[in-house]
């Protein structure tokens, strides 16, 4: 059943995580039953913007873009810091490079062939920042199923010793 039947609400779980002193490592996880209703878009290039302190005239007017600003520097400084923990405890660092195709028909000639363009967008700051909470959000997950002993699939970047026989696997 749905908590909400309401449009544009969606039913959503909702992962509370408390980091170390370091703000680093979670510490605690909770989890509960919420609905997600969309206030605002917030797009890339706004958040980006708003991170870089290069706002539109209507942007530096609004006190909802320095809400949402305030909130996206201190969700950055998060971010930074769970980026720095991660190659640091043998974690991996994932670059996300944004790979684009397009085909391009030449506009003077139709009967010549068209041009594949091959194009790399570097990654951006809001995109790093939502890279990291998807990635704290899947290991709040496993924490707290694991704390509540809720059978889980889930991918971790922690070490283990690779299994050597069958009983280990079954183990594993």
């Amino acid at each position: 059943p749905s908590l909400s039947n309401q449009k544009n609400h969606n039913d959503c779980w909702v992962f509370e995580m408390r980091l170390d002193s370091e703000g680093q490592e979670i510490s605690d996880c909770k989890a509960y039953p919420a609905v997600c209703r969309n206030i605002q878009q917030l797009t890339p290039e706004t958040a980006d913007r708003l991170l870089a302190d290069n706002l539109t005239d209507a942007e530096k007017k609004s006190s909802t873009s320095a809400q949402i600003k305030a909130m996206l520097d201190r969700m950055m400084k998060v971010a930074e810091g769970r980026l720095s923990y991660r190659p640091r405890n043998a974690k991996a660092k994932f670059f996300n490079l944004n790979p684009s195709v397009s085909v391009v028909f030449p506009e003077d000639d139709r009967n010549r062939e068209p041009k594949i363009e091959i194009s790399v967008s570097p990654q951006t700051k809001a995109s790093s920042l939502v890279q990291e909470f998807m990635i704290m959000g899947g290991e709040g997950a496993s924490v707290f199923s694991q704390k509540n002993n809720i059978p889980f699939l889930y991918r971790c970047q922690d070490s283990f010793e690779y299994a050597t026989g069958e009983s280990d696997i079954m183990n594993f």
